[in-house]
């Protein structure tokens, strides 16, 4: 994770590279999984650019999964998002937390991880 950890105030500075579009279709993507009382996991969400806007879209709270402390140290300071210090392979979570799990690696808010296939049944 060394890129991760030394790139953590630029990811915190100029990471918010979702707009209205992008928000709105991933909004369309995880809507069927997030029921009224659901969560949402962001995978490797870094600095929580993403999990501030699916917080807002949604009214619903999320986790953001990320193994960089680093990154997780630029989270929103807000009620709504939370950070997880850990890895998909191995999530400190409970088994079947959340409605809905992105994992935006690379830019790819489509792509789900393949850790993530049976979490959760």
């Amino acid at each position: 994770m060394g890129f991760f950890n030394r790139a953590a105030p630029l990811f915190g500075r100029f990471a918010d590279r979702w707009d209205a579009e992008d928000i709105a279709r991933v909004v369309r993507w995880l809507a069927p999984y997030v029921g009224p009382d659901g969560r949402i996991l962001d995978l490797g969400g870094g600095t929580g650019a993403l999990a501030a806007k699916l917080a807002d879209a949604f009214r619903r709270p999320v986790v953001v999964l990320d193994p960089t402390p680093e990154m997780l140290a630029y989270l929103p300071d807000r009620p709504d998002v939370t950070g997880v210090r850990g890895i998909a392979e191995d999530m400190p979570l409970r088994c079947a937390t959340s409605g809905g799990v992105t994992a935006c690696a690379a830019n790819a808010p489509r792509r789900a991880a393949s850790p993530t296939a049976s979490w959760g049944r």
